[in-house]
């Protein structure tokens, strides 16, 4: 099995067994920046619009302990989906999978080359509290999302 190592950008061949104990391929985590106002709405757009549920939401805040998130730039959204992570424009597009039909149309965004899509995530990433700002009352901790929300507790 391939050992995981973080690089920006590429989706990574490891099982969540090696990085986060107790989950599975079968689970789709979207890890976001818990202080980020445009990643909060981010999770409120997919809550309002997503087709069935079955997303789970993580604080990359909560998991930066781990050796796997350790190097990572806490700009960047995450993704773990069909047992690989993604990041950036690919983890944004794989969000778009569980949102309703009428969202299709956003998967025009893969006709653009890699390159392009992460160098316009990048930019929006890197200036996201000037535009968007800062958040003290992270969406993750309201009452109805509680039971969707992924708590990573390092022993």
């Amino acid at each position: 099995m391939m050992k995981a190592r973080l690089i920006d950008g590429l989706s990574y061949f490891c099982t969540m067994n090696q990085i986060l104990p107790s989950f599975s391929e079968k689970d789709t985590i979207l890890f976001i920046d818990d202080e980020c106002l445009l990643c909060n709405q981010l999770v409120s757009f997919i809550l309002k619009f997503e087709k069935n549920h079955q997303l789970q939401f993580a604080s990359l805040q909560k998991v930066k302990n781990y050796s796997f998130f350790q190097n990572l730039n806490q700009s960047t959204v995450v993704i773990w989906h069909k047992g690989k992570f993604f990041t950036k424009s690919d983890a944004v597009l794989i969000c778009v999978d569980f949102l309703k039909i009428y969202f299709f149309w956003l998967k025009l965004f893969y006709f653009l080359p890699k390159p392009i899509r992460d160098l316009l995530y990048d930019l929006i990433a890197g200036n996201r509290y000037k535009i968007f700002g800062k958040t003290s009352s992270c969406i993750l901790e309201s009452t109805p999302l509680k039971e969707r929300v992924v708590n990573f507790e390092k022993d």
